[in-house]
């Protein structure tokens, strides 16, 4: 993740833009041609459907970013100082359980979780591939 900040650009902040959804994707592609513009995003609502990410060194940047927003005939529906913004890649493959590490509300009466297949099938793969290395051992 980039420190802003530390690379001088201080001024972080998130533009919630509304277009027409007939012109979305010309403003999108616009937009991503302004300087200090560094994320879009598109959405399918009918209102406040384009996110755009921008970073600047002074209020003047965000400013000149503002102007050039407008002149292409959106509204800038909302702009907000980002503090910090954390991600991480996808690699949920089954959806048993809300959180990790937490227990499931697809708990039985006796307490005990119950597996979904894709658990399940992993378990005994697991189990299958220590079955193999014991006997090569």
């Amino acid at each position: 993740m980039i420190d802003y900040e530390e690379a001088n650009l201080p001024f972080h902040v998130m533009f919630v833009i509304t277009a027409p959804p007939s012109e979305r994707e010309r403003i999108v592609d616009r937009l991503m041609d302004v300087r200090g513009i560094i994320d879009v995003r598109e959405m399918l609502t009918g209102r406040r459907n384009i996110h755009a990410e921008v970073v600047g060194e002074s209020t003047t940047d965000i400013v000149r970013i503002t102007d050039a927003i407008h002149e292409m005939g959106v509204e800038v529906e909302s702009s907000e100082i980002i503090k910090r913004r954390r991600s991480q890649p996808f690699n949920h493959f089954y959806f048993s359980d809300p959180f990790d590490g937490e227990e499931s509300e697809d708990e039985n009466e006796g307490g005990e979780h119950e597996e979904h297949g894709s658990e399940r099938e992993s378990r005994e793969d697991a189990g299958a591939r220590e079955s193999d290395e014991e006997e090569q051992s």
